[in-house]
Order: structure tokens, then C-alpha cells, then sequence
């Protein structure tokens, strides 16, 4: 095998190495405005604090054009982003060369993040991240793009992962599952990390034999998942133990890398060397070291506890990501079960250090285990095994071995150094070449929102340049699927797991081909004035006026529209249906791609009340079916609009997330234990707050200590009384934690039909005291709550009632939990799907007796 490296960005050593060269986008162009604008501007400003990175994948370099990757027969990506983009990859793959793709994070099967923390919509759709402010949909544009351009099975597309951990991850996700997965590690430069003098090393820095030298360090300390603030936790811990006073010498923390500062408590004595670069400096510090301390709660194959094994130091680390595959318990380091707990981790810094400090064998064994497994000869043969299975080549070994040792003996030969000269020229040559960028999108990544911000940055008249993918069916599948686009509303203070679009995720990937579109509430994406008055006017021509209109609605129905007419799609749904479809459902037939108009479904959320303020009639009849969220709406809708009909199929809730405490048995208080009664209240749309405060303050007065929690982002503090705690911007984990923590839900509303806090109490196993309006007796079994007329002395009379009775309030946590199971996003999937199916089939039907 031939082989070259590539890279993009950086410098290299060797004089074998290409670089690509990337040119400068030129100002205002679609290159420029994607990385300085939306990469490193709009995206790090939205991003929480503490997460890993989120990156786009665009724009990248047309490396197709480049001759070396021209002329290859099997390209291996690193770390592809704003290098090589999802359709490029999808091109090199249908251009038949083998392309394989090294996972050193989650990034290739995500929206955008690189390391999920825990969440786990990568195994059907990133639909909402948690970890940014995404008003434009990148998660959900990056996700759909990935899958469009290499899921479901691409051929001539391998994955390599580094340890079972991503193998089980990339597995588990629905863009990666049905790849070829190769474990092959991480090779580390075993002839550089090797274990040096520890007597000179450490006698420079005062340190004797006795003493305990902690190491611990990464690129970046400040990421969560890298759990410096464990560390930090771990250490008061071990203080307070008197782990100090136990050991012989001194305690010391040697620290390295990024934001490496840290209150090392006392008697514990610190060397901060900072950022570090060199690799004779790291192996210098591992050699001085006794352990490496790696609290990273989520990490892929961190080269760190390779460097520091091949110096002969040992790791205690939790038990999660790849540091499993990596340190074997009592061995070569300390493996700690219960992950992210600094008392399990200092009591495993403990252990380790009685059973490994100052054994030859154990940093021995260390050194042993690399060679064994991370030489860079060991993973060159297990590389080779794996692009020969790909090229469907022989594997046994026995060529790849004869060939190395031909290649070995000839390099000494005068033929062998001048072909080695001439290779040398040509790399040279090869990194002149100016390759050109790569602005072309997929139409699943320039969606709406997308769009807009790029025409708004780049100027209204920008052309884009557009790949439409030929989509690949699930392995396992024939014939086509059912192509479907979903309009949804973003709505910034829904959690992750909330929202009537999850849905999505349920449906069966071997039926549905599904594309989502994503409108941010607002006008952002309509910055002219003018322009907002001449839709508004336009609307009201059309005379329609849709239930909180906004201006980057009635944007996206044009830009929708113009998808329509370029695509073929079988059902459109608007998922969101008072904010979206009202002007592409007035399209005639012969405006859609090929003539023929895709089923128009619409769902409607807001109640009876509202709906016959802002209904109107003649709008909804062009809408092929109408979907109402309960038994109670579905009768007002068919009375309004007889002519269409109306399917019921309710909101749901996500019982993953959504659940009780793993330790639960009840509610948050027990009575007589003198604690104060803790309500929870959720949201602020149709909520009726002023009967809620009414009704606690009649309980107050009879004696009940009653805290009333109200997550709520559009309350101000004066308008609340003062056993209210108002909370906003809170976690979706932390939510989760409200809901278990509360005695139960107390939620007064003045018009309803379906609700996602009421289901989300019950599914973290905790009671609901609501109002018997609209669909509300539909979603609250009587065994999972109580529901009211609305007064406040119902509502009290209701509240003391449940918190008298801390049995009856267990019962009914119990019950509700069993309720909100029936309503699990999985079962929704499902109805829509049977539902998807009815409506095609009647639409056949029709077809058929008008033909």
C-alpha cells in the first residue's frame, strides 16, 4: 500500500506530509460568513457554558479535486470538520473509493456536538439540543444532513472507533448503525513516552521516593466531562480524610493544561505547569508522577492515559467512555464504579495508592500493556487489515507481513532513498496546489432558518449551491419509503424532551423518510420592516390570520414553498398548525414538484376558546386531514369544518427522561417530618397563577407550610408573593429534579387541551392538581391526580386533601407514573404512523375512483 497524510490546518515535521491548502473566503461570501459569523460568533455566543465544542460542517474543501485524493483508492478521515463535508464524503463513497472515518469524538453522528453529555437523541434525531440557543436548527439541520448524506448504510463507508465504548455509541446511533464498525485504538509514539530517570526528574523538584505525586491534565480542564470540578471535590475529600497525614511523604498535585488553576486545599502541596506542548515535557511529568488522576466523567480514548501508561505511570479513573478499555483494575491503574462521585473517586486515589505507589511491577505492567497495544507498527498492521477488508483483499496477515519486511530491508538501498527523494518533490508540489472551497450544501443542512441568516449576511440575491441526495434505504429494507416533511415551531423555554414534534424520532426509519423543517418564533429572520408590513398585508388580502403570527413564519412558508417545488414529498405536516401552513395549503396542484400536491396535514394545539377567535373555516378546508390533540377539541373542529376530517391523536411525553428518581418511593416529603409541602407549577401559557396564589394562601392561613416553585421565563419577581420561588433558565436535568422533588404538580389553568408539564409530572412519579377544563380529564387519570373547578377554595380543598394523606400522595405518584407510560413518545410514533398510512391509502383510493 501506498499511503500519504493530509492535513488542513497546522504544521508537520515531516517532509511527507501534504498540506491542503485552504483558500481565504472572500468577504461576504457564503465560505466567510459560515465560519466567521456562524462558527465562531453566532454559535459560541449560544453555546451553554462547559460544554465541548459544536461545529457545522460546512464550509469545506473540495477535496475531490485535489490530485492525491484524486487518485486514491481509499480515503481515511480524521476529524473532518470544515475540511471534508457530509456530501463530499458522500461523494468520495459514490466516486467508489472505500472511505473510512476515525471517530475521536460522537461529531460524526450528532448535529454538532462532539460529546452529547449524556444526551441520547443521536439514536433518532437531534431534534432540540441542550447544549446551545438553537434558533436556527443546526442540531436538527446537522442531523438530517448526516443521515441524508452517509446513514442507512452507505456503501464504501467504514467507521473506526477507539475503544467499545464509541463502538457501542456509533451502534446505538441511527446515522452510524448500519456502517461497518472496526475497534482499533489510538497509536502513541512509544519511542518518545518511555519512562525516564524518576530519581533526577523528581530530585530536581525536591521530591523523594516517599513522597505521592498526583497528576492530572487535559487540552481543556474547563469542560464538564472532563470533571475538574470533581477534582477539585475529590481533593477537599481526601483533605478532610487526613489521606495527607497517612502517607510517609508529601501529597503532591502536579497540574497541566488549559485553565489548569486550581484551590488545592492544604496539607496537599501544587505544581501548576500550565499548557504544555512539547512531548519530552509530558513524558518528563508522567515519569515524575506516582498516578494519574483522570475524573473525565465522558471521554472517547484519551491519549493522555496512554502517554502516561507508556512512561510507566498508572491512571484511577471512573468507570465510563473508554478509560475501561484503557486501565485494567489493580494492574495498571484503579477503575472507580460509581461515576461523577468525588467521595467514590478519593477513596479510589486511596486505594490505588496503598496498593500501587512505589510497585516496580505495576509501572512495569503499564509499560508492557502499550507496547502490546498502541505501538504505531501494531496499529499500522491493524489498519492494513482493515482497508484490505474493505477492498475485499486477503486479511490473513501473511503478505501485509512479508510486505513490510521487503519494505524495511530496502530502505537502506540507494533505489529505496531515491525513491524516497522523489516522493519528497512530489509532496511538495502536492501542498502548492490551491484547492478550492466548498460552499455547496445539502438541502437537509440549508433549511429555513439557515437560509435566511445566510441571506441576511451575504445579501438577498446570494445563490446557493445545493445537493439534493439520492437517499439509501435501511439495510434490510426494499423499495421506497415514504418521504414526509414536518414543519415545526421552535420554541427556546421548551426542554429537549418536550415539544409535540417528538414524535418524529418514533417513526420507523425503514417506512418514513422524514425531513424537518424548523421556524424560530420571532423576526429575526426578517430584518426589514417593509418587508414585514407587505407579508402582514399580504396575509390579511389572503384573509388569513393565524393564531400568534409572526413575521419569520410567514418567511418560512415562501422558503417551505420553494423546497416543495424542487422535491417530491407524500405528506407535509405542520406540526405547529396555527403558525404554519396557512399559505402553502393555498397552492394550487401544478405548483408542486412534478404536478402532484403532497397530503396536507395540519395538527392544532390551542383550545376551543381560542380557536374560535382566530379559526377560520375556509383556510382549514384546503388541509387534506386535521389532527387534534384531544376527544374534547376533535368535536368543536368537526363541528367547525365537517368537511375535513379530524383524527385525535394525543401529545406525549419522553419516559426516558422523564422519570423518577432511581431512589424514589414517593413524594419529596413525608408527613410529620417538618419539612414545608413542596408545588411545582410549569410555564406561563394559559396557566392561572392568581387563583394558584389565592388558593396556598388559603392553606397557608390554616396552618400548611406550602413553598411554591414556579418555572416560569416570563414572570417578574414583584408580581409573585413571598412563598413563591420563581426559577428561569434552569436545566433540562435540573427540571427533571423539580419535578421528583415536588409533593406534586399544582397547575390551575384557564383553558386547555393537552399539556406538557401535566405529563411529565406524572411521569417522574408525581401528582397533579389541575383544572377540569378542555383535554385536561383526558391526560390526568383519576388515580394520577386531582382535577378542580376552577376556585380557589376548590383548589385548596383539593391540596389539603393530597397533603394530608402522604400514603394517598405515594399511591397516586405510582399510578401516575403507570398513566404517563400509555402516553410514552414510542406509542405516539406509532399512532402517527398507522395514521401516515390511512392517509395515503385513502388518498389511493381516491385517486383510483376519480381515474
Amino acid at each position: 500500500m501506498d499511503s500519504a497524510f493530509a492535513f488542513v490546518s497546522g504544521e508537520s515535521d515531516s517532509e511527507e506530509d501534504i498540506q491542503l491548502r485552504k483558500p481565504e473566503p472572500a468577504q461576504g461570501s457564503i465560505a466567510s460568513v459560515l465560519h466567521g459569523k456562524l462558527q465562531w460568533k453566532l454559535i459560541p455566543d449560544a453555546k451553554q457554558p462547559g460544554y465541548s465544542l459544536f461545529s457545522i460542517a460546512y464550509p469545506g474543501i473540495d477535496v475531490e479535486a485535489n490530485p492525491a485524493i484524486a487518485a486514491a483508492d481509499i480515503v481515511h478521515l480524521h476529524w473532518p470538520s470544515w475540511a471534508v463535508t457530509p456530501r463530499m464524503i458522500r461523494h468520495l463513497a459514490d466516486a467508489g473509493k472505500q472511505v473510512f472515518i476515525t471517530l475521536h469524538d460522537m461529531w460524526m453522528f450528532t448535529g454538532g456536538c462532539h460529546y452529547a453529555s449524556g444526551c441520547r437523541q443521536f439514536e433518532t434525531a437531534c431534534m432540540k439540543c441542550p447544549q446551545i440557543a438553537d434558533g436556527l436548527g443546526l442540531a436538527s439541520a446537522g442531523f438530517e444532513d448526516k443521515l441524508a448524506a452517509f446513514g442507512g448504510g452507505l456503501p464504501n463507508f467504514s467507521v473506526i472507533t477507539l475503544c467499545k465504548w464509541m463502538r457501542d455509541q456509533a451502534a446505538s446511533s441511527r446515522i452510524l448503525s448500519d456502517a461497518p464498525i472496526y475497534l482499533i485504538p489510538n497509536p502513541i509514539e512509544t519511542d518518545t513516552f518511555i519512562p525516564l530517570d524518576r530519581e533526577v526528574l523528581r530530585g530536581q523538584f525536591g521530591l523523594t521516593d516517599k513522597d505521592v505525586v498526583l497528576i492530572f491534565g487535559n487540552y481543556n480542564n474547563s469542560e464538564f466531562r472532563k470533571g475538574a470540578n470533581i477534582l477539585v471535590d475529590t481533593l477537599a475529600e481526601l483533605a478532610e480524610s487526613g489521606f495527607a497525614h497517612r502517607v510517609e511523604g508529601r501529597v503532591v498535585f502536579l497540574v497541566f493544561g488549559k485553565d489548569s488553576s486550581f484551590d488545592v486545599p492544604e496539607p496537599f502541596y501544587c505544581i501548576d505547569v500550565g499548557s504544555v506542548d512539547g512531548d519530552d515535557v509530558l513524558a518528563g511529568l508522567y515519569s515524575i508522577a506516582d498516578m494519574l488522576c483522570f475524573p473525565s466523567i465522558e471521554d472517547n480514548y484519551p491519549n493522555t492515559i496512554v502517554e502516561a501508561a507508556a512512561c510507566g505511570t498508572p491512571t484511577v479513573a471512573f468507570r465510563a467512555g473508554g478509560m475501561v478499555d484503557m486501565v485494567e483494575h489493580g494492574r495498571t491503574g484503579w477503575i472507580v464504579d460509581e461515576v461523577g462521585s468525588a467521595v467514590a473517586l478519593a477513596k479510589g486515589v486511596e486505594d490505588a495508592t496503598d496498593a500501587l505507589h512505589g510497585n516496580r511491577q505495576v509501572r512495569d505492567a503499564c509499560r508492557e500493556h502499550v507496547l502490546a497495544e498502541n505501538p504505531m507498527s501494531v496499529i499500522g498492521r491493524k489498519l492494513e487489515a482493515a482497508y484490505r477488508s474493505a477492498l475485499g483483499l486477503d486479511t490473513d496477515g501473511s503478505d501485509v507481513a512479508e510486505a513490510s519486511a521487503s519494505q524495511s530491508a530496502g530502505k537502506a538501498g540507494s533505489t529505496a532513498d531515491s525513491v524516497r527523494r522523489d516522493q519528497k518533490i512530489a509532496t511538495q508540489v502536492l501542498s502548492h496546489v490551491l484547492n478550492r472551497a466548498d460552499e455547496v450544501m445539502g438541502s437537509e443542512f440549508l433549511k429555513t432558518p439557515i437560509r435566511r441568516f445566510l441571506q441576511n449576511n451575504c445579501g438577498p440575491d446570494i445563490e446557493f449551491k445545493v445537493e439534493h441526495y439520492r437517499r439509501y434505504n435501511p439495510a434490510g429494507t426494499a423499495g421506497g419509503r415514504t418521504r414526509l416533511l414536518t414543519v415545526r415551531s421552535f420554541h427556546e423555554h421548551h426542554s429537549a424532551y418536550s415539544g409535540p414534534y417528538q414524535f418524529v424520532r418514533h417513526l420507523p426509519a425503514e417506512t418514513f423518510d422524514v425531513s424537518n423543517e424548523m421556524v424560530p418564533l420571532g423576526k429575526d429572520l426578517v430584518l426589514s420592516e417593509d418587508t414585514r408590513k407587505q407579508v402582514a398585508s399580504l396575509g390579511k388580502l389572503f384573509g388569513i390570520q393565524p393564531f400568534g403570527s409572526h413575521p419569520n413564519a410567514w418567511a418560512a412558508e415562501w422558503e417551505i414553498a420553494r423546497r416543495l417545488r424542487q422535491e417530491a414529498f407524500d405528506i407535509v405536516h405542520f406540526i405547529d398548525g396555527e403558525l404554519a401552513g396557512w399559505l402553502i395549503s393555498r397552492l394550487p396542484d401544478s405548483f408542486f414538484a412534478g404536478g402532484v400536491r403532497p397530503q396536507l396535514i395540519t395538527t392544532l394545539h390551542q383550545p376551543d376558546e381560542l380557536a374560535a377567535e382566530w379559526g377560520n373555516a375556509a383556510a382549514l378546508r384546503r388541509f387534506d386531514r386535521i389532527c387534534a390533540m384531544a376527544d374534547d377539541q376533535a368535536k368543536f373542529l368537526s363541528g367547525m369544518i365537517p368537511d375535513v376530517p379530524v383524527d385525535v391523536v394525543p401529545h406525549g411525553v419522553d419516559c426516558d427522561f422523564f422519570c423518577p428518581s432511581p431512589e424514589a418511593e414517593g413524594g419529596a416529603t413525608v408527613e410529620g417530618d417538618g419539612k414545608p409541602y413542596r408545588l411545582l407549577s410549569v410555564g406561563h401559557w394559559l396557566r392561572d397563577y392568581e387563583k394558584a396564589f389565592a388558593a396556598i394562601a388559603l392553606l397557608r392561613e390554616e396552618g400548611f407550610d406550602i413553598h411554591y416553585r414556579v418555572v416560569c421565563h416570563s414572570m417578574d419577581e414583584a408580581d409573585v408573593p413571598s412563598f413563591v420561588t420563581l426559577l428561569k433558565g434552569i436545566s433540562d436535568e435540573e427540571l427533571r429534579q423539580e419535578y421528583r422533588d415536588a409533593d406534586a404538580l399544582f397547575m390551575p389553568l384557564k383553558w386547555a387541551t393537552a399539556n406538557n408539564a401535566l405529563l411529565e409530572s406524572m411521569a417522574c412519579g408525581t401528582p397533579v392538581v389541575s383544572t377540569s377544563v378542555g383535554g385536561v380529564p383526558e391526560y390526568v387519570d383519576e388515580n394520577a391526580g386531582l382535577i378542580c373547578q376552577s376556585s380557589p377554595e376548590d383548589y385548596a380543598a383539593a391540596l389539603k386533601t393530597l397533603l394530608g394523606d402522604a400514603g394517598r400522595r405515594q399511591e397516586m405518584g405510582q399510578a401516575a407514573r403507570s398513566w404517563a407510560e400509555t402516553f410514552d413518545w414510542r406509542r405516539i410514533g406509532e399512532q402517527f404512523a398507522d395514521l401516515y398510512s390511512a392517509i395515503l391509502t385513502d388518498a389511493d383510493a381516491r385517486l383510483v375512483d376519480a381515474l
